[in-house]
């Protein structure tokens, strides 16, 4: 549906998209009568992004997933900047990261909640929060703050993570990357705190503080613990488990 009101130049519009047997997805946008400033947002509930990611060519980085929640955007096209809030959860996702491990990445569900606010004419970019949850974990906050500064960008980066449960998280991550702690029974709680920041073309800059306190037993050893201790040339546990208490600060 489009409407247009003659009396003050507005432009809006609604789209509905259904995929499959449960999937659909609302549009809504409105543009004022200057065509200035631009309002939209998008609502989906178990939508599939297969085919949205073989028409964007997006599926060497995410093959598949489904998604439900909102996103809420706002642009002001004559001052150059554009704001966004999401509030998404992403189910039977996969994804490719290089960087991390050669396999597909198997997500089994993923929550995504943020506020970020991109100002084109001043080279700036803001973060104001961006929580990722992970199965029943903990959701883990970011921030970030992005300037332009002459040759290159100067940043500021934080996260940090209250009381994320050990065991519920090696649950959670994707199996190629948990594979080395399969098999191990984890309990106890801990908290991190990363921040970092500096200027992209003076590497020399970069200030880095990692801090991380809790409480964490290690009660059983993964069963593949023996071999990646061999391999680095140590010796091997012979026990039941290692008896590893972690409190770390």
């Amino acid at each position: 549906r489009f409407t247009f009101d003659p009396r003050t130049g507005t432009h809006s519009g609604e789209l509905d998209v259904r995929e499959g047997a449960r999937g659909e997805a609302h549009l809504s946008w409105r543009w004022d009568g200057e065509l200035t400033l631009f309002e939209g947002s998008a609502r989906a509930e178990k939508f599939s992004l297969e085919p949205l990611l073989a028409l964007l060519d997006a599926r060497p980085i995410l093959h598949a997933g489904e998604v439900t929640g909102t996103i809420e955007t706002t642009a002001d096209i004559r001052a150059r900047w554009i704001e966004v809030d999401t509030d998404l959860h992403l189910d039977r996702a996969e994804a490719s990261v290089p960087m991390i491990t050669g396999e597909a990445l198997a997500i089994p569900s993923l929550r995504v909640r943020g506020e970020a606010l991109a100002d084109v004419a001043g080279r700036a970019l803001s973060v104001r929060h961006l929580d990722l949850g992970v199965g029943e974990v903990n959701p883990v906050r970011l921030k970030a703050q992005l300037v332009g500064a002459h040759q290159g960008w100067r940043f500021e980066l934080a996260a940090m993570g209250r009381d994320l449960d050990a065991a519920a998280l090696r649950r959670a991550l994707p199996p190629a990357v948990a594979r080395p702690l399969e098999g191990a029974e984890l309990d106890g709680h801990f908290n991190f705190d990363v921040t970092a920041s500096g200027h992209s073309a003076w590497p020399k800059s970069l200030r880095l503080a990692i801090a991380i306190d809790g409480d964490v037993d290690v009660l059983q050893d993964s069963p593949t613990a023996d071999i990646h201790t061999l391999a680095a040339g140590g010796m091997p546990w012979t026990g039941e488990g290692s008896g590893v208490h972690w409190p770390a600060s």
